[in-house]
């Protein structure tokens, strides 16, 4: 194998397959990325056996076809390293050799043939403006859970049919839900859950990319694009049936300004506690106040938050200020709707063109 390529170009495919590749490993071969050439173009592909890479440079010289197993970490650096703007890469048997215009390295390499067998992604699936797939993930990811052994919801539940593109997340305490049409999703749903490292994986490999397809099967899960394929195995369980959760009924509708919210909610939290975090929520006719207190150490209250209400217009709940942050801070509306029953009850919060729905728990004491 002899090839030559921009050096920027192989740092970002090395970058991305470097994420995926673990530094340890039962199997050691898993712990490098291998780089097959040929005459359409380099790939650079790495796994955990969970998720997958394959990027793709086109802008390159393949002198000789050929693959290489080189370990990610110390591959990376060297590109790092690299103040070139070109990079040869040249191998003969299990010996490699990686040099520029001012420096030249030479690596002991892992025999190709005991990497696993990534296949290329097929045109199987339906094409999605990647910014959908950014927008919903960061609408949606936070709320997924991290405690070992939850595994059903330790990922995102991807749904793909009926005409829409649909994340949900949850942690047993909050949901989070974001949908965004999608017409030629003309079938039935197909879902699964998505480890949330695979989404991040996805985002990163195909950041400048205009569209993403997007394969949705019971034992795997593609994303695709001219730069990038990411493959995921889903996470095994039976995900909750997140539209039971959604409460259907509420009696007071408050509409809110999201910065003005936001900003409110992020003052108060500075007195909301190290562990037990709360802040109170007071709505009283036209405005919401709030407020947090820790006992020995001070309290907060901020300036009320102009509402428009309809229905209840009376209001005492305490939340933890850090769930109602992660709803609004990548939001782009500037009305959030807080529809509520009572201080028991789990409350929705909604954006305006209703495409986000956020499930919020309150804090109850005895």
């Amino acid at each position: 194998m002899k090839v030559s390529c921009q050096r920027d170009a192989l740092l970002h495919s090395v970058s991305i397959a470097a994420s995926v590749a673990p530094p340890r490993s039962t199997k050691p071969i898993l712990s490098g990325v291998k780089i097959v050439a040929s005459k359409s173009g380099i790939v650079v592909l790495a796994t955990d056996l969970d998720v997958s890479v394959r990027a793709k440079l086109s802008e390159m010289i393949v002198e000789t076809p050929g693959e290489v197993v080189i370990p990610a970490q110390t591959l990376h650096e060297i590109l790092r390293s690299i103040e070139s703007d070109e990079v040869r890469i040249e191998v003969s048997g299990r010996n490699c050799e990686i040099s520029s215009d001012d420096v030249d390295y030479k690596i002991v390499t892992d025999d190709p043939d005991e990497f696993p067998d990534l296949a290329p992604a097929t045109n199987e699936g339906v094409v999605v403006p990647r910014n959908f797939l950014e927008e919903m993930f960061a609408r949606t990811a936070y709320a997924a859970a991290r405690d070992v052994g939850r595994y059903a919801i330790n990922g995102v539940l991807v749904e793909i049919g009926e005409g829409r593109l649909r994340f949900v997340a949850t942690d047993g305490r909050r949901l989070a839900m974001a949908t965004r049409p999608l017409p030629d999703a003309n079938f039935p749903v197909k879902k699964a859950i998505v480890p949330v490292k695979g989404l991040q994986e996805c985002l990163k490999g195909t950041e400048g990319d205009t569209n993403v397809r997007v394969f949705v099967s019971d034992d795997r899960v593609v994303f695709s694009s001219e730069s990038c394929e990411v493959t995921t195995k889903p996470v095994e369980g039976e995900f909750p049936d997140y539209q039971a959760v959604i409460p259907r009924e509420h009696k007071g509708r408050v509409a809110l300004e999201r910065d003005a919210l936001l900003g409110a909610i992020r003052k108060a939290s500075v007195m909301a506690g190290d562990e037990m975090r709360s802040i109170r929520l007071q709505l009283d006719k036209t405005t919401l106040n709030l407020s947090a207190r820790v006992e020995g150490r001070g309290q907060a209250k901020t300036s009320n938050v102009e509402a428009e209400v309809e229905g209840e217009s009376s209001l005492m709940v305490d939340y933890n200020p850090d769930f109602l942050i992660d709803f609004l801070k990548p939001l782009k509306s500037e009305t959030v709707v807080l529809e509520f029953r009572d201080a028991n009850s789990a409350a929705v919060l909604k954006t305006g063109a209703a495409d986000e729905v956020y499930v919020v728990m309150p804090i109850t004491t005895n």
